[in-house]
């Protein structure tokens, strides 16, 4: 008998995040996973620094995904999501930290 994963996800209407927004996104997934990837809809990244190095005054779409576990923050022009595949205190954590950094009007009460 093996226990089913449960997936946790949280959407989020419209955001404006920053660079150090990201910089607290990227910190909470290392926090719980080996690997830290970014794209947007142009282009894939090996580092935030790489990210931030396209002079781009604005991107409407860009994926953080964190590998084993996985987990990923999904920032879109028409909404942003938060997702974890699996159950567990450290990513149940991470989950409400990301929704925090990513959700600028509760940042204030996490």
């Amino acid at each position: 008998m093996q226990r089913i994963k449960k997936s946790y996800s949280v959407r989020l209407n419209p955001v404006r995040v920053y660079y150090d927004d990201l910089e607290k996104v990227v910190e909470c997934i290392r926090e719980v996973s080996s690997k830290v990837g970014f794209s947007s809809d142009e282009y894939t990244f090996d580092s935030l620094e790489d990210l931030i190095s396209v002079k781009k005054e604005k991107m409407c779409t860009l994926s953080i995904v964190g590998n084993s576990p996985y987990i990923s923050v999904e920032l879109k022009r028409d909404g942003a999501s938060v997702y974890v595949e699996e159950d567990s205190p450290a990513l149940r954590a991470c989950l409400k930290k990301l929704f925090c950094v990513v959700n600028a009007p509760c940042a204030e009460r996490c």
